[in-house]
């Protein structure tokens, strides 16, 4: 029972912070180490309005309103024409060009609410967003979401092309995962720590192979209650994703544990690949999703080198989440009650493509047993990097025999 009150704390714990992660965290500094982000340069509206207002409106209803943000628009006030200079530097194809009107740049005035998933908004005051609106021949108009400036709310158009699926079509990641725990009970003090590293390449023309290493390293602390001392476990995945492979989409899995290496075992039917099959959404936001956070853009905002979760956001939420995640397990029924929690989420982008993510979490809880308390302190941390886009090569394990499964 200790042992599992333990495993369900940090089950929990993990699950939230892989959650704001990319899914599969240098310095206390790391920021200033990061080049500027520099290549978003905006976006058209693929829907055209009826006039600058409307056009407006659906910037803030489509760019800026989301999950945690439930933003209204107020107005719209045009402040200045752009200049040619500034029209022929707007990311619109030359034949669309020909037939705008007039370019005009603005501010939207919009209020933020509370949102519906219990996350409340940092203000409630009006604040301005500015956009530009083009106006074309034909009287339609159509909002440019503009190029974001650090403090600004991230855009749907600049998340949508950070986190497009042929960013991730071939990638390299590295994902490390620290959890250490000091816990206190009366005079005495422990020290727990799980981690977890994860080394994944991914060609989703070929294969993608993951290998993950999980350790648990109950200290003095396991000694002392029974529960043992350090634990590894070794988890290795090859996804087949060539289309002309019998094998296309199976994925072949085995285990590391105790020094015994288990055989390979795959998931999946073997199949004549089917040419005329088109692969659906839900296939493709399969895929997207081993890369996107799980969480839509109104959770963000732009920095210079990228861009973050609101603290605030991400502390509300990491507090609901993980009271949700120990209700469900029980945890409190089990005499565990949470304290106070911190959070910060930070994304570095360069060349229009995520390079790393770093999130923090600080987290206290206590815990009654056998009429003693357990004060425990986190300080976790996940580090993600990504590399070698359109250039990573997945090279198969030499040990699978493929033919063993015809």
């Amino acid at each position: 029972m200790k042992k599992r009150l333990f495993t369900v704390i940090v089950a929990a714990l993990a699950a939230v912070l892989c959650a704001f992660a990319l899914v599969a965290c240098k310095s206390t500094d790391i920021g200033d180490t990061h080049p500027a982000d520099t290549a978003y340069t905006g976006a058209l509206s693929a829907q055209a309005y009826a006039s600058p207002d409307a056009a407006a409106k659906a910037f803030i209803d489509a760019e800026v309103s989301g999950e945690v943000t439930d933003a209204t628009f107020v107005s719209y006030t045009k402040t200045a024409d752009l200049t040619d200079e500034e029209v022929e530097a707007l990311d619109i194809p030359a034949t669309e060009k020909a037939n705008i009107d007039t370019v005009e740049k603005g501010e939207v005035k919009y209020t933020v609410g509370a949102s519906d998933f219990g996350v409340r908004a940092s203000a409630d005051e009006e604040k301005l967003y500015l956009v530009i609106i083009v106006t074309y021949k034909d009287k339609t108009v159509k909002y440019y979401s503009p190029v974001l400036n650090a403090g600004d709310p991230l855009t749907k158009s600049y998340y949508d092309k950070i986190f497009s699926e042929e960013n991730f079509k071939n990638v390299t990641l590295s994902y490390k995962l620290d959890i250490p725990i000091k816990c206190t009970v009366q005079s005495a003090s422990f020290t727990m720590k799980t981690s977890i590293k994860i080394e994944g390449k991914w060609d989703e023309d070929s294969y993608g192979y993951f290998k993950s290493t999980s350790t648990i390293d109950f200290g003095q602390l396991g000694e002392a209650l029974g529960m043992g001392g350090k634990q590894t476990m070794v988890m290795e995945q090859l996804h087949v994703n060539d289309k002309d492979s019998k094998f296309s989409g199976c994925i072949f899995a085995r285990t590391t544990q105790n020094g015994e290496t288990g055989e390979w075992i795959m998931e999946g039917s073997i199949g004549t690949p089917d040419y005329d099959y088109d692969f659906d959404e839900d296939d493709e936001d399969d895929m997207l999703s081993k890369f996107m956070p799980a969480f839509d853009y109104s959770y963000f905002v732009k920095t210079k080198t990228g861009f973050k979760i609101n603290s605030e956001k991400l502390t509300e939420y990491m507090d609901i989440a993980l009271k949700d995640a120990f209700d469900q397990s029980g945890a409190e029924s089990m005499g565990i009650t949470l304290g106070k929690t911190s959070a910060s989420a930070d994304y570095y982008v360069y060349d229009g493509k995520i390079t790393e993510s770093v999130v923090k979490v600080n987290c206290n809880y206590t815990m009654d047993m056998n009429g003693m308390t357990y004060k425990y302190t986190m300080n976790e941390k996940i580090t993600v990097k990504y590399s070698d886009y359109g250039n990573t090569t997945v090279v198969v394990p030499t040990d699978i025999d493929f033919d063993s499964y015809l």
